[in-house]
């Protein structure tokens, strides 16, 4: 065959045909069951002849070079496959920002068509399990076209056919095709609820907070974007007791009845093994209340789905011990890559009914206050204080 690289020697018809939907789901499916364990997946490359499907063993030390591999490997077709795939763990742009997703390039060395598969895929996180959006089909100029419902049910069967990720897809398949799911897996890709991210308190939510109540969550999340902007941020608890602000470190086995702290020290982190753990100390500290707080607030980064678009988010949940109401707020943000900054919006109030509600501008003076009293993180946040009044 000629030295021609794919995209030269490839055509790209407008609909994937069976045999390609199943590959790129099978390959697909195979990277994003290795991403979810918290392997890294590497470019990889097999393919389809009489029906068999076996890997391509390309010994390539420098993954910038596995491009140029791949493309010469396909080019010549040293295996006279009738199909072939190379998947990789990728970030793209698109109209929504960038993601993080899994793409697949399918090659029909018979007819001399090409398509490309993405996945969208969201990487675990404290309170957030691992997620994934329906598959799509890129077009030549890289622009997401939906799979029809034929194609998704074609895509499927592929993913279903990784015999050692069929625990790991049985809950997400819906999801692929289409489907609104379980409530479990609807609150597992959307933002969180009530029931998945704290116990239940009782008691209705206020939705006009007082200022005490804006002052701490201001405070929380705050505290909390400062963290992610330049790092990760590990879920914490504050609460105050007569005015002062304190934290609670919680631990695996036991809950530790930490001595009231001074605003201007150190905060301290939640560091559990894994969402249930978290959970557990989480309940365990409401509970107990060893300190005797007033107020006390569970903070998180996280994600919400609004209108279809997914965003990052800090969450802070906050109880009333004196009565059992809870206020939850959030901040969508985001973060920063090499065409923009990181950027921050407007904190807003979830109801009991997960609707949204704004915050008047009174309200907003008090939780700007809150985040204010962050002492170490005046000179972030003095650049993107105007920007959320």
């Amino acid at each position: 065959m000629s030295d021609a690289t794919p995209t030269e020697q490839f055509r790209s018809p407008a609909r994937p045909t069976e045999a390609a939907l199943h590959i790129g789901g099978h390959a697909i499916g195979l990277a994003a069951y290795i991403l979810e364990r918290g392997g890294e997946f590497p470019p990889t490359l097999f393919f389809v002849k009489r029906g068999k499907r076996e890997v391509v063993p390309l010994d390539v030390d420098d993954r910038l070079r596995f491009h140029d591999v791949w493309q010469g490997w396909v080019a010549a077709n040293p295996e006279q496959a009738e199909l072939s795939v190379y998947v990789a763990d990728s970030s793209l742009m698109m109209a929504k920002g960038r993601i993080d997703a899994v793409l697949a390039h399918v090659f029909d060395h018979v007819e001399g068509v090409a398509w490309r598969f993405v996945m969208d895929y969201r990487p675990r996180k404290f309170l957030r399990s691992f997620s994934v959006e329906p598959p799509q089909l890129l077009s030549e100029d890289g622009t997401p076209q939906p799979l029809t419902a034929p194609e998704r049910a074609q895509f499927a069967q592929g993913i279903r056919s990784v015999i050692a990720a069929t625990k790991f897809w049985s809950k997400r398949i819906s999801s692929i095709l289409g489907n609104e799911g379980s409530p479990e897996e609807h609150r597992g890709s959307e933002e969180l609820s009530r029931e998945t991210a704290t116990p239940s308190f009782g008691g209705s939510v206020v939705i006009r907070p007082s200022d005490t109540v804006l002052d701490l969550a201001g405070h929380a999340i705050g505290f909390g974007i400062w963290c992610v902007a330049d790092d990760k941020f590990s879920p914490m608890v504050m609460f105050r007791k007569d005015g002062t602000l304190g934290y609670a470190y919680l631990s695996a086995n036991s809950v530790d009845p930490n001595v009231l702290k001074d605003p201007a020290t150190a905060l301290g982190e939640i560091e559990p093994a894994d969402r249930d753990e978290a959970l557990k100390m989480w309940k365990m500290w409401i509970e107990q209340n060893p300190q005797g707080a007033q107020l006390s607030v569970f903070v998180a980064d996280s994600f919400m789905t609004s209108d279809g678009v997914r965003s990052d988010v800090m969450q802070a949940h906050i109880l009333d011990h004196a009565d059992g109401t809870e206020r939850r707020f959030f901040m969508r943000y985001r973060p920063k890559d090499p065409l923009r900054p990181f950027e921050v919006e407007p904190a807003e109030i979830i109801t009991n009914d997960n609707q949204r509600v704004s915050l008047t501008s009174e309200e907003r003076a008090s939780f700007i206050r809150g985040i204010l009293s962050v002492a170490k993180a005046a000179s972030f946040w003095s650049t993107r204080i105007d920007g959320i009044r």
